[in-house]
C-alpha cells in the first residue's frame, strides 16, 4: 500500500490488485432514541449475532408471576436477559427449545400418539403408546414396537414451531407489557459499493453503498427498527457447549430500500440506523442504502508488482510487464462524503464502454 496526501492534506492509502479503490467515508444523520422511536428494535452484529429489545404485550402482575414469552426467534442465550423496565426484576428464565415433530413427540412421552400409515393416496391411521424415543418404542395391539408404526400426527395443542420462553419475574406494580433486552442469532449483513468511472478512468465518479442484510430463517420479527453494528464486540467462550440449532432453508426474495441510513461512534464501532422498520420474514434478504448516492475526484495508478517486492520504476527490458490499476478517490474532510467512516465490504468498479455503456472491471 501507498500513502498519498489528499486535497485536504490527510493522508489516504491506495494500492490493489487489478482494480482497486480507495476507502472513503460519509457524514450522515443522528438517529433518535430506541426507547422513544419503536417498541421493536434489533442491532445486527457481523458476526451473526443480534440484540434484541422488544415489549411483549402481555399483563405482568405485582409480585412474582411467570410468563410465557414469544420472542420471535429460534433461538436465545438464557443468560443474557435483562428487563428494561425498572420496577420489573428477572427471577428465571426457562427455555423450551424443542420444536417441530421431535418437540412433540417428547411432550407426548407415556401418551397415545396417532400414526398415519400406508401410501399418501390412500392413509391409514394407528394408534399406539409412546414408550420411549431412546430407542424409539411404541406398544401397540398388546406388543412392543421399536421403532415407529408410521409418521406422528398430532393436535394443535401438542404443536411447537418455535422454541416457548416462560420468564419468571418479579414485579413492583402491575403493568400491560414485558419490556426485555436477549441476545440471539440468525441474522448477518455485509456492505457493499458501486464506483462507476468516467470514460477514461479520471475525473468525477459516481459512488453508491448498501447494506445486505440475509435472514436465514431464524428471525420472524414484524416492525423493528434495525441497526447494523461495524466493527469487533468482544465475545468469551460460554461456560458450556450449546446445540447448534438446525435452521431451514428458505427461498431467498430481495427489496430495496430507497432511504439511506444514519451512522453513530459508539464504544469503538460505528452504529448504522437504518431508516423505519422492517418486517423481518424468515429466509429474507434485503438490501438499504447506507448514504445518497455522492460524486467524487477519481484518477488512476499504476503499480508494478514483483516477486521480490514493489518497484515504481523498471528499464526498457522490463515494458512488456503490466501494473496493476488503482484508483485514488478523492474527499475532502468539509464534504459529507468526507466526514464518517464506512463499514468494510466489498467495492465493485465500473467503467462506461464506448457505448457508455458500464462494464464490471474489478472488485476488490
Amino acid at each position: 500500500m501507498k500513502r498519498a496526501r489528499r486535497q485536504d492534506g490527510k493522508t489516504a492509502s491506495t494500492g490493489v490488485r487489478r482494480i482497486g479503490w480507495v476507502l472513503f467515508a460519509l457524514a450522515v444523520l443522528p438517529s433518535c432514541r430506541l426507547a422513544v422511536c419503536q417498541e421493536t428494535s434489533v442491532t445486527v452484529y457481523s458476526d451473526g449475532r443480534l440484540l434484541v429489545r422488544r415489549t411483549i404485550p402481555v399483563a405482568v402482575a405485582r409480585g412474582a408471576s411467570t410468563i410465557s414469552a414469544d420472542l420471535g426467534v429460534r433461538e436465545a442465550d438464557p443468560s443474557s436477559f435483562v428487563s428494561l423496565d425498572s420496577t420489573v426484576q428477572i427471577r428465571g428464565v426457562r427455555v423450551f427449545g424443542a420444536t417441530g415433530a421431535d418437540g412433540s413427540l417428547r411432550r407426548s412421552l407415556g401418551s397415545d400418539v396417532v400414526f398415519r400409515v400406508g401410501p399418501d393416496s390412500a392413509p391409514r391411521y394407528r394408534r399406539g403408546t409412546l414408550l420411549s424415543l431412546e430407542p424409539p418404542a411404541v406398544r401397540t395391539d398388546g406388543y412392543v414396537l421399536y421403532g415407529l408404526p408410521g409418521t406422528p400426527v398430532f393436535p394443535d395443542s401438542m404443536v411447537q414451531l418455535l422454541p416457548r420462553i416462560e420468564v419468571t419475574v418479579d414485579a413492583a406494580r402491575a403493568t400491560s407489557g414485558l419490556r426485555l433486552m436477549y441476545l440471539s442469532s440468525g441474522l448477518s449483513w455485509a456492505a457493499s459499493y458501486a464506483l462507476l468511472l468516467p470514460q477514461g478512468g479520471a475525473g468525477q465518479a459516481s459512488i453508491s453503498g448498501t447494506a445486505q442484510i440475509d435472514n436465514g430463517g431464524a428471525v420472524s420479527l414484524p416492525g423493528a427498527q434495525v441497526q447494523l453494528l461495524a466493527g469487533t464486540v468482544r465475545r468469551v467462550a460460554t461456560p458450556r457447549p450449546r446445540a447448534a440449532m438446525r435452521l431451514d432453508a428458505i427461498v431467498v426474495t430481495s427489496a430495496l430500500e430507497a432511504e439511506e441510513a444514519s451512522e453513530e461512534a459508539l464504544g469503538g464501532t460505528h452504529v448504522y440506523t437504518l431508516p423505519g422498520t422492517v418486517d423481518f420474514a424468515p429466509g429474507e434478504t434485503r438490501t438499504v442504502a447506507l448514504f445518497p448516492a455522492a460524486t467524487a475526484a477519481v484518477e488512476p495508478e499504476f503499480t508494478l508488482r514483483q516477486a521480490y517486492g514493489l518497484s515504481e520504476a523498471w528499464s526498457d527490458a522490463m515494458r512488456d510487464l503490466h501494473p496493476d490499476i488503482g484508483y485514488r478517490v478523492r474527499r475532502p474532510a468539509v464534504s459529507p462524503f468526507g466526514m464518517a467512516p464506512l463499514p468494510g465490504g466489498i467495492v465493485r468498479v465500473y467503467e462506461p464502454d464506448e457505448a457508455g455503456r458500464p462494464q464490471l472491471v474489478g472488485e476488490a
